[in-house]
């Protein structure tokens, strides 16, 4: 039969890249110049819980920022390092 221009391969030919997927969580409760919350780092945490067990997301690519650690010069750095980690494959 001849073909019509559509060529579907067998399951088996398939081949999909992944790459992995990197999660950056940042949560403060703790503020300097205005009131403090209740919840932030509690729900950042959950949120956290729920991605890696339901979600591709492995805590070898995880980073946390929590309440002092999350300082401007911390995010910066953390946001240049993940820069140079993640691929054009990387979520």
């Amino acid at each position: 039969m001849a073909k019509r221009g559509l060529d579907i391969p067998d399951i088996e030919d398939t081949h999909v890249q992944r790459g992995n997927n990197y999660l950056l969580v940042i949560g403060v409760d703790r503020y300097n110049h205005c009131r403090n919350l209740q919840n932030a780092v509690k729900d950042s945490k959950a949120i956290t819980r729920m991605l890696l067990d339901r979600y591709r997301f492995g805590e070898d690519h995880l980073t946390t920022l929590y309440n002092e650690e999350a300082t401007r010069e911390n995010i910066i750095d953390t946001l240049d390092e993940l820069a140079d980690t993640i691929t054009e494959l990387d979520n």
